[in-house]
């Protein structure tokens, strides 16, 4: 695996880091699904659909990235995704109410 792809596997595991973290704050039982996590947190309304879809994006292009499937992706890129996977985990805490929003 490539400095990118580490990159984005890095990012991923951020975002979901922050889904398992809301999950228990909402007493949501503990998943090693990153999709049944996000379904569930949707159900409790501890996620708004603009967060989901972010989630859902970063996962099928984590998936890509991953599968080899992203001819043609750029370290930038992955620096891109690493800083919008920041991102997407600090608004999946906010609005789990596990921090203030910033």
């Amino acid at each position: 695996m490539g400095s990118s792809e580490g990159k984005v596997v890095a990012g991923w595991l951020m975002i979901e880091a922050a889904l398992r973290e809301a999950a228990t704050e909402h007493d949501i039982g503990p998943s090693s699904k990153p999709l049944e996590l996000l379904f569930a947190l949707q159900q409790a309304e501890a996620l708004t659909e603009e967060t989901a879809g972010l989630i859902e994006e970063a996962r099928r292009l984590r998936n890509a990235v991953v599968h080899g499937k992203a001819e043609g992706f750029s370290f930038i890129a992955a620096q891109n995704y690493a800083h919008s996977a920041t991102n997407i985990a600090a608004r999946i805490r906010a609005e789990a109410g596990l921090t203030p929003e910033a």
